[in-house]
């Protein structure tokens, strides 16, 4: 099978590395992040921070409160581009190619991106952006008024949106980061994830009722629509600059800065780790999200209501994770804690192929995306961590790079899967693939318990 193909033994030492630093309970806030978190943990004991510390920042707490809306407004379109896809076409392989088609502007384009966000005022960068964006989104509402939009044409507009948010992520990210004391960048990164999930309650569920009553349309305009809190909030800050890019001067070459951020970033082995963990998590994550609308249509023969009801049951399940991330992170090494996710991910994948009894499918969906906030917070907030301000950006995008290159893959891979084989054994697979994930990783974090410094790092 193709999964069986990827790189273990390329990245396997790099991974390694990174389990180590995990599995001591850490996440560091700088370019050798992973040595000097376990240095602090030896020196001192972990510190918990409240979760909604970071909103005593005015400046984080308003963009991030405006992020809210147009995650709503997002997850809106989001049900509506899922649902008018499975309803013109029953193939597996043609509905997981709207998550693919989403994701393949940020696997092609986020690596720019976060070059420009390093040598632009970000104010004015992300601005212009999200400007594009809500007009990318006002196309589709105006093209699904005057007529029943095709796949093809739903695709053209979803990948220029998606183009949008490539551009976005990575300096969205390091400009959120860059508002709040380096401690408090997990407890924002699991904030940013708690908006996003709370939409994805809120968003599906407003879209099922919507769409019943009004058509697509209603939902695309209102995604258009989101963006404006983000719009008003970056015109006001223009001409602020939130960071100096001291390290990526005007006069230097576009060039220049894309070579120096792929040698700092590809040379640091922890940040190497990070990468190689994140396409072997979410490639198999990613069947979960390409399969779903065509399951619900297919397999439980049920209308849009249910998925509706399952994509919220998924917020759920991630914005309980958001509450019980802090406390968790204090009582556990962070290796403990996405093994337990992936595993309970892997779990979840393999009972919607073999027993998909409907009463059970919310609950397992919400477990589901309990796992998901879990793994999206933690490796998103080590990468964050791993470079200073000046590097973020373009670290960020690398990341954001191999994040959503694992999913639209592994979108694609699942779905043909999944016409050629079913459903079930598509999903079953992926369970089975990101279990093994879950035990290497919690092996690992078990070996390295306890071991001296000297001798945890000694590896090649």
């Amino acid at each position: 099978m193709m999964f069986c193909h990827l790189p273990w033994l390329a990245i396997a030492p790099d991974m390694l590395c990174l389990f180590d630093a995990l599995a001591i309970g850490h996440s560091g806030y700088d370019s050798c992040f992973v040595f000097d978190a376990v240095r602090h943990h030896r020196m001192t004991m972990r510190v918990k921070t409240p979760l909604f510390q970071p909103f005593r920042h005015a400046r984080f707490r308003n963009l991030c409160l405006a992020n809210f809306v147009s995650n709503i407004g997002g997850w809106m379109q989001t049900f509506a581009t899922a649902w008018l896809v499975a309803s013109q076409s029953r193939s597996p392989a043609t509905a997981a190619l709207a998550q693919t088609v989403t994701q393949a502007p940020i696997f092609l384009f986020a690596l720019f991106g976060g070059v420009l966000a390093d040598r632009m005022d970000r104010a004015r960068y992300l601005l212009c952006v999200n400007i594009q964006m809500a007009l990318a989104a006002l196309c589709l509402a105006l093209l699904a008024l005057s007529s029943a939009p095709s796949i093809m044409a739903i695709f053209a507009l979803t990948f220029v949106i998606g183009a949008g948010a490539a551009f976005k992520v990575s300096a969205w990210q390091a400009s959120m980061s860059a508002l709040v004391a380096p401690e408090e960048i997990e407890a924002a990164a699991t904030l940013n994830g708690l908006s996003y999930n709370l939409a994805s309650i809120i968003g599906p569920i407003l879209g099922a009722g919507l769409f019943a009553r009004s058509g697509a349309w209603v939902l695309f305009l209102a995604n258009a629509l989101s963006f404006l809190g983000l719009i008003v909030l970056y015109l006001e800050r223009e001409k602020e600059r939130t960071i100096k890019p001291a390290a990526s001067p005007a006069c230097e070459s576009y060039m220049h800065s894309l070579q120096a951020g792929l040698k700092s970033c590809f040379g640091n082995r922890a940040f190497r780790g990070i990468l190689g963990l994140t396409l072997l998590l979410f490639f198999a994550v990613s069947a979960f999200h390409a399969l779903l609308p065509v399951f619900v249509k297919t397999v439980l023969a049920a209308h849009g209501a249910m998925l509706g009801w399952l994509m919220s049951a998924f917020g759920g399940g991630a914005v309980t994770a958001a509450f019980a991330l802090p406390g968790l992170r204090f009582l556990l090494p962070r290796a403990y804690l996405l093994a337990a996710a992936a595993g309970m991910f892997g779990v979840m994948l393999c009972y919607f192929g073999i027993a998909p009894a409907a009463y059970g499918l919310i609950a397992a969906t919400a477990l589901a995306g309990f796992s998901w906030a879990v793994l999206v917070s933690t490796m998103n907030s080590a990468a964050q961590s791993a470079f200073s301000s000046t590097m973020r950006a373009r670290a960020l995008a690398i990341y954001s790079m191999v994040f959503a290159g694992a999913l639209m893959f592994g979108s694609f891979m699942w779905g043909h899967l999944a016409a050629r084989l079913g459903i079930a054994f598509a999903l079953c697979s992926a369970g089975i693939f990101i279990l093994a994930v879950a035990a290497v990783l919690f092996f690992r974090a078990l070996k390295t318990a306890g071991t001296p410094y000297k001798k945890l790092f000694s590896e090649s």
